[in-house]
């Protein structure tokens, strides 16, 4: 399926903020997946995925494997629809959960400022459910974007 631009380049600036937040940190050891980026050919423009990881991080913090996928909104609602959340990123936080590991879903949602943290238990039950959307307030945790540095510590809590 082709994505335009704007859809294939979706999320980068979020994944940078949080890849700064893991990196040189003790005990932590985080590898951001990447996908190499097909250009459309024939004048179309936008790209589409050749092959990469089905979620945006996977690591270990203090001994614990996570896995993490990354979403960023410019309004206060996330559509949990097929085009945001495809069921293969789904799946991949599923098993990891199945795996042993801890999954977590990350939305900045910049209007209002916040990251809001989604435990893959309860993100994956709003998935099961009839919501159509989530707001930060459906999150476990929300942080304002200028504490992004504490979302180390809430993963440490949550991976004990």
């Amino acid at each position: 399926m082709a994505k335009s631009s704007s859809l294939a380049n979706r999320g980068c600036a979020f994944e940078d903020l949080i890849e700064g937040v893991f990196e040189k940190t003790p005990g932590v050891k985080m590898f951001r997946q990447s996908n190499k980026w097909i250009p459309l050919q024939g004048g179309r423009t936008g790209a589409f995925p050749k092959k990469g990881a089905p979620v945006d991080f996977v690591g270990v913090i203090d001994g614990v494997p996570i896995a993490i996928e990354c979403k960023e909104i410019q309004s206060k609602r996330i559509s949990l629809g097929e085009k945001r959340f495809p069921e293969k990123e789904i799946d991949a936080l599923e098993e990891y959960e199945l795996a042993g590991g801890k999954s977590f879903v990350f939305v900045a949602f910049w209007l209002e400022g916040n990251i809001a943290i989604y435990e893959f238990e309860s993100f994956f039950s709003y998935c099961k459910s009839s919501k159509k959307s989530l707001t930060s307030q459906d999150a476990n945790s929300i942080l304002p974007v200028g504490k992004v540095l504490f979302v180390k510590k809430y993963l440490q809590l949550k991976g004990r």
